[in-house]
C-alpha cells in the first residue's frame, strides 16, 4: 500500500492515469482505511492513530469512491470490456501490470446490484471469487455481508429481468428453477436445508415490487438512448462521404502565410476539424493558469439550477477567473481572435465567447447530451449556445473519443487539434437535434482541454 501511495504521489500522471489503478487505490483507502483505523485503535497504537488522521483529510472519500464505480462501469459498458478482463488487467487488447482485487470485483458488483443491473452484477461478484484462492471461495460473499438468500434474489431478479414475465424464481443448490405455481416454489424451497428458514422471505422479496431506494447512481446512464459505445471503440472506422480537407486563408490576411488546415466531417450539420491551431506554449500557459482553479463540472437540471452530475464526470475552470494575469488575459484574447477567424463569427466580447478548461481522469466522460440550452423564449434564442468549439490539448492513450450518434461520427483527441459545430441552424436557428454528442469515457491516461461557446449572430 505504502509503493502505491508513493507511486501515486511522484508519478501522478502515469500511475493515476491507468484505469486500474487508480480504482484500486479509491477503493481501498475509502473501505479499507477506515478498518485499518480500528485495527490500531488501541492504546499501541495511538501515535498510529493520529498519524494516520493528520493525512486522512487528502485522501479519497466515500463520494470518490462512487464517482469512480461510475467511472469503472462507464468504461467496461461503453468499452464492452468483460470483468475478468479488467481484472486482470487487459484493457483494450493491450495487457497492464495493473490489477483487480476480489474485494474491487466485489464492490463493483454491489454497484451494480444498487443500479439494478443484474447480469452485470452477477458477473462483478462471480470475477471477485473467481480470483479467490480456491479454500476461501465457497464463503466469499457471506463474509463480506452478502447471503447466499441475497445471491439467490440477486440471480432471480437477473432471470426475471430477461424472460420477461412474472414467475417466481427459486434457488437450490446455486442453480435457479422457474415455476408460475407459488406452492410449488415454497415446496421446492423447503426441501433445501440450507434456504428452509428463508422461505417466506425469498417469496416475499422476489413478490413484491421493486421498492423506490435511496440511490446515488442515476440508473438512466447506463441506458443510452443510442448504442454509442460503439463509435467509442477504436474499431469504429467513420464513413465519410464526398467530403474533404483544404487549407482556409481567407478569414484574415496573416493566413495567407499561415492558413488553417481543415478537415471536413460533415456538411449538415456543418462539423469540422482544424489541426494545429493552439500551440504547445499555450498549452502549457493554459495548464497552468487553470491548475489551482480545478472544480467538478455541473450540468443544469429541469429547473434551469446547476448541479453535479454522475452523467459528466469532469474537472473543470472557467476562463477568465479572478486570479488570471495579464498574461493570461492576453492568451484568451488571441484564442478568441484566432476563434473568429476559424469559425467567421463576428465576437462583439468576452461574453459571447465563454470558455472553460476540462479535465477528464479516469472513467472521466460526459453522456449523451445537446450544447444548445433549450431556452423556450424566441427573443432569448440569440443568447443560445450557436457554435461549438472544443481544443484538444493532450493526445489520450486510450478513450476519450467525441461522438455523434446520429452523425456516425467520433473524433479521438489529439494534442492542437480543434473540433467545431454548429448547435442551432444557421438560416432558421432552430435547434439541431442531430449534434447529439457524448464524450467517451478515458480508459489511459487523462483528457485535457477547453470547451468554447459562441453565442453570437453571423
Amino acid at each position: 500500500m505504502r509503493n502505491r501511495f508513493k507511486q501515486a504521489e511522484t508519478e501522478t500522471d502515469e500511475f493515476m492515469g491507468n484505469s486500474i489503478n487508480a480504482y484500486r487505490l479509491i477503493r481501498t483507502v475509502v473501505q479499507d482505511w477506515p478498518n485499518w483505523l480500528h485495527y490500531v485503535e488501541e492504546e499501541v497504537g495511538l501515535k498510529e492513530i493520529e498519524s494516520l488522521k493528520s493525512v486522512q483529510l487528502a485522501l479519497p472519500t466515500s463520494n470518490d469512491l462512487k464517482l469512480a464505480d461510475v467511472g469503472l462501469s462507464q468504461i467496461a459498458d461503453t468499452y464492452n470490456l468483460m470483468p475478468e478482463d479488467i481484472a486482470s488487467g487487459l484493457l483494450l487488447g493491450k495487457q497492464h501490470a495493473a490489477t483487480l482485487t476480489p474485494l474491487d470485483c466485489f464492490e463493483m458488483g454491489m454497484f451494480y446490484v444498487n443500479a439494478k443491473f443484474y447480469e452485470n452484477a452477477i458477473n462483478w461478484l462471480t470475477t471477485a471469487q473467481s480470483l479467490m484462492k480456491p479454500r476461501h471461495r465457497s464463503n466469499l460473499y457471506a463474509r463480506l455481508g452478502l447471503s447466499s438468500t441475497n445471491f439467490a434474489l440477486i440471480q432471480a431478479r437477473y432471470v426475471q429481468s430477461r424472460i420477461k414475465i412474472e414467475v417466481i424464481v427459486c434457488l437450490v443448490q446455486l442453480k435457479l428453477y422457474i415455476t408460475d405455481n407459488i406452492e410449488q416454489a415454497r415446496a421446492v424451497l423447503e426441501n433445501e436445508p440450507s434456504l428452509r428458514g428463508e422461505v417466506d422471505k425469498l417469496l416475499y422479496e422476489f413478490g413484491k415490487e421493486d421498492a423506490e431506494v435511496e440511490n446515488d447512481y442515476e440508473q438512466k446512464s447506463l441506458e443510452f438512448e443510442f448504442e454509442y459505445g460503439k463509435f467509442c471503440r477504436s474499431s469504429y472506422k467513420m464513413k465519410l462521404k464526398r467530403l474533404s480537407c483544404f487549407y482556409k486563408s481567407k478569414s484574415a490576411p496573416f493566413l495567407q502565410l499561415a492558413p488553417f488546415k481543415v478537415e471536413q466531417l460533415s456538411l449538415d450539420p456543418y462539423i469540422v476539424v482544424y489541426h494545429d491551431v493552439i500551440y504547445e506554449s499555450e498549452i502549457l500557459q493554459l495548464q497552468s493558469m487553470t491548475k489551482s482553479q480545478l472544480m467538478g463540472t455541473t450540468v443544469k437540471i429541469e429547473t434551469g439550477n446547476l448541479q453535479s452530475s454522475q452523467h459528466r464526470t469532469s474537472r473543470g475552470a472557467w476562463l477568465p477567473h479572478d486570479d488570471s494575469s495579464d498574461a493570461d488575459l492576453e492568451l484568451i484574447d488571441r484564442i478568441q481572435l484566432r476563434t473568429e477567424h476559424m469559425t467567421e463569427l463576428l465576437l462583439e466580447s468576452n461574453m459571447n465567447l465563454n470558455m472553460q478548461f476540462l479535465h477528464y481522469g479516469f472513467g472521466g466522460h460526459y453522456t449523451l447530451h445537446h450544447d444548445f440550452l433549450n431556452l423556450t423564449l424566441k427573443s432569448l434564442v440569440f443568447d443560445d449556445r450557436y457554435a461549438t468549439l472544443l481544443f484538444y490539448v493532450n493526445d489520450v492513450e486510450k478513450g476519450g473519443a467525441t461522438a455523434f450518434p446520429y452523425m456516425n461520427i467520433a473524433v479521438k483527441p489529439q494534442r492542437g487539434k480543434a473540433l467545431v459545430w454548429y448547435n442551432l441552424n444557421p438560416f432558421s436557428f432552430d435547434y439541431d437535434h442531430r449534434t447529439l454528442h457524448a464524450a467517451c469515457p478515458v480508459v489511459v491516461g487523462h483528457k485535457l482541454g477547453m470547451f468554447c461557446s459562441l453565442n453570437c449572430l453571423l
